[in-house]
């Protein structure tokens, strides 16, 4: 049991898991993930709540190397949402370690607007939640939501996170929105 103080696990350093469910499965994102990526994230309906992923192919391919990186340093990473019968990604779960002390993890996603609605969200965030609170030895998930993105805010509830602080003009989004902290503690996931 990992007590609120001690240090997160380190034993994902070397490579992030693949993680299957039996809609979805997670990986680390890759270079041949960039141009999937981009066409996946390229609608301006999934653009309106959050900060926009990469403009263009070759942002995602820094962003992939900065994730794994990240990763190899142990602030984080970046896992790649691949839909069962596909073998390209149609989505991103970036996770980074706030506060590694306490387990403190930070988490943003983004799903194709074409996947919205069909499960494939609530599916991988599980299969994501159980890695962070289970191998990392998170004791905490964060992250934030516009409190305009009902559709977001709908299924972090579902999760059972809980809300948190307001933020008037957060500076996480590309245009001024209010932003909301929903977090999700390890105690409350495992029960």
């Amino acid at each position: 049991t990992i007590v609120c103080g001690t240090a997160m696990s380190q034993r994902w350093r070397s490579a992030l898991p693949i993680l299957s469910g039996r809609r979805v499965t997670v990986r680390e994102i890759c270079e041949s993930d960039a141009v999937p990526l981009y066409w996946a994230t390229a609608s301006p309906e999934l653009r309106e709540f959050v900060k926009a992923p990469p403009s263009s192919v070759e942002g995602f391919r820094r962003f992939i190397t900065k994730s794994r990186t990240e990763r190899a340093a142990g602030r984080g990473g970046a896992f790649a949402i691949i839909p069962a019968g596909d073998t390209s990604p149609a989505g991103v779960f970036q996770i980074n370690v706030v506060e590694e002390e306490v387990g403190v993890v930070e988490w943003g996603f983004v799903l194709a607007v074409s996947l919205w609605g069909k499960g494939i969200f609530a599916e991988s965030a599980t299969l994501i939640l159980d890695f962070l609170f289970g191998d990392v030895a998170a004791e905490r998930v964060q992250g934030w939501s516009a409190l305009e993105n009902r559709r977001a805010i709908q299924a972090l509830k579902k999760l059972g996170a809980v809300p948190g602080a307001i933020v008037h003009d957060y500076p996480y989004f590309d245009h001024p929105l209010v932003g909301q902290l929903w977090t999700i503690v390890a105690e409350a996931w495992r029960n």
